[in-house]
């Protein structure tokens, strides 16, 4: 009975999975999309703040008599970006020199499932230009939403329906990182909203092609310039208004001018 219970006996390990890299790249790909997403998301809305700050206080009268409405609007959206711009980088920084430093080479297991991920000095241009892109995106529809309402109390409901795009484009993104054939993946990777959270998760897990990058970036950078084009026209009349709150529709007019 001895010798039974103390007999050699045979066993195997098997990876639960069979490419368990793909786990780890969804994983990272997740916390750089909701990095980006807060980022663009905190900075664009601090736009609105300020516009509609300077309006309660009626310091926006005195801004406008010794500089023009684009000045102003691209002063303020250059200055927060570029802010925004230097704390990414160097959160980027800080990540890759504790991983090089703290983190032995030797350890097998982290270069199993690290050794895939695409992190590369071009992969975190890539993210800034899309950071860059996405944030002045945003900003622009934040000036806008801060442009049409007379106190800084009323930025929270004129940025209410910014916020529901933002998410629902925010969370398209992380639901379709793993994916690289379905329509909506292609959608997403190029609706210009998206894209800023989508592609630099994909970038960095490798799922997308240079024409992609290519073709999505050209896409955003031709939305941020139409964007800019309409609200600067906007802000430059909708930023003296004061009284009942803008709609829409006295939006489209202001850009058409007329009433």
């Amino acid at each position: 009975m001895a010798n039974e219970v103390m007999a050699e006996f045979s066993y195997s390990i098997e990876p639960v999975t069979d490419n368990p890299v793909i786990s780890i790249t969804v994983i990272v790909g997740l916390a750089i999309s909701m990095m980006l997403f807060m980022a663009i998301y905190m900075y664009g809305h601090s736009i609105s703040l300020s516009i509609a700050s300077e309006k309660d206080s009626r310091v926006i009268e005195t801004l406008v008599t010794s500089s023009t409405p684009t000045q102003i609007i691209v002063g303020k959206t250059f200055g927060m970006g570029l802010l925004g711009l230097i704390q990414l980088i160097v959160i980027i920084l800080f990540t890759v020199f504790c991983y090089h430093v703290y983190i032995p080479a030797g350890i097998d297991i982290v270069n199993l499932y690290l050794s895939d991920i695409n992190v590369s000095f071009n992969t975190i241009v890539i993210i800034c230009i899309y950071f860059a892109l996405g944030y002045t995106l945003y900003a622009f529809l934040n000036a806008i939403a801060g442009a049409t309402v007379n106190k800084a109390e009323e930025v929270q409901t004129a940025s209410l329906p910014l916020y529901f795009i933002s998410m629902i484009s925010f969370y398209l993104s992380i639901f379709t990182i793993d994916s690289s054939s379905d329509k909506l993946n292609n959608f997403v990777q190029m609706f210009p909203l998206s894209s800023p959270f989508s592609m630099p998760a994909k970038v960095v897990a490798g799922f997308v092609s240079t024409n992609d990058i290519i073709a999505s970036i050209l896409v955003l950078v031709l939305t941020t310039i139409l964007l800019a084009f309409i609200a600067i026209r906007i802000y430059s009349v909708a930023i003296l208004h004061y009284g009942n709150k803008l709609k829409i529709k006295d939006l489209f007019n202001i850009f058409l001018k007329f009433k």
